[in-house]
């Protein structure tokens, strides 16, 4: 894993202090099915959710199988929430398209990785 420099530090720490409503509103300006699309504040967070969940399949897979969390999450290397964001990302890219793989990644922390992968913690 690579090291998490203080400006990606920053930048997820910022998304990790918003709500999931907040960072669900995040997602639609960097879909181009809504480009020049002017949403009332419901309708971003609705189009955010729509895209997660039509990639929510594809987000289980990279976290669960690929980063294979299920086998991570004693780590302690990630007990630093920051760390595991950076970490998890870096297996996103492939599914979310143009969307900032941080706030997908911020998402699915908030939402909790044992509860996406079905399995508790040890």
């Amino acid at each position: 894993m690579k090291e998490v420099t203080d400006a990606q530090r920053k930048k997820i720490q910022r998304y990790l202090a918003l709500d999931e409503d907040e960072l669900y509103s995040l997602i639609p300006p960097y879909l181009s099915e809504y480009e020049r699309t002017l949403f009332a504040p419901l309708g971003m967070i609705g189009a955010g959710k729509a895209f997660f969940e039509k990639v929510y399949n594809d987000l289980k897979k990279a976290v669960c199988e690929e980063f294979d969390w299920p086998s991570k999450r004693s780590n302690p290397e990630f007990d630093d929430t920051v760390t595991l964001v950076a970490a998890i990302s870096d297996v996103l890219a492939g599914c979310i398209g143009a969307v900032p793989p941080f706030i997908i990644a911020t998402l699915l922390v908030k939402k909790g990785l044992d509860a996406l992968c079905g399995s508790s913690k040890k």
